[in-house]
């Protein structure tokens, strides 16, 4: 556990689904948070495959989160500004002061080389809620 209050919760996420094009539309929407909770996004990998090859394409917010421009946020019913912050030492895309209601988080991956399968992983932090309703979006 990364952060020491009781009603912060973590969520891994493993996705794995057939996908044949150069590029992928990666969206986060959560409809169950309340108006004083808050979700943040750390450790999300993207991993392509053939029947015979994996390879890592892309991984974020591991260590540098200084690339976030790629990445579109919309109604968000947070301070606009900052898309990072703390969870004790713990950095995360998102959080408190970023990612509350209504927000959605959306990144386009292009590039990606001849593949039969995407791999997506990544660990979502809810804060100051107790049940989550959520939905996580790969488009084919």
């Amino acid at each position: 556990m990364y952060c020491i209050k009781a009603d912060e919760t973590i969520r891994n996420y493993y996705i794995d689904m057939p996908h044949y094009s150069d590029t992928l539309k990666f969206r986060i929407i959560f409809d169950g948070l309340t108006a004083d909770s808050a979700y943040s996004i750390r450790e999300l990998s993207l991993t392509v495959y053939t029947d015979t090859q994996l390879s890592l394409f892309a991984s974020e917010f591991t260590n540098n989160f200084a690339n976030t421009a790629d990445w579109v946020v919309s109604g968000n019913n947070k301070v606009i500004g900052n898309l990072t912050s703390l969870c004790g030492k713990v950095n995360l895309f998102g959080g408190a002061n970023s990612f509350g209601l209504k927000t959605n988080a959306t990144k386009i991956f292009t590039g990606l080389p001849e593949h039969n399968y995407v791999f997506v992983t990544l660990n979502l932090f809810f804060i100051d809620m107790w049940e989550v309703k959520d939905d996580l979006e790969l488009d084919r």
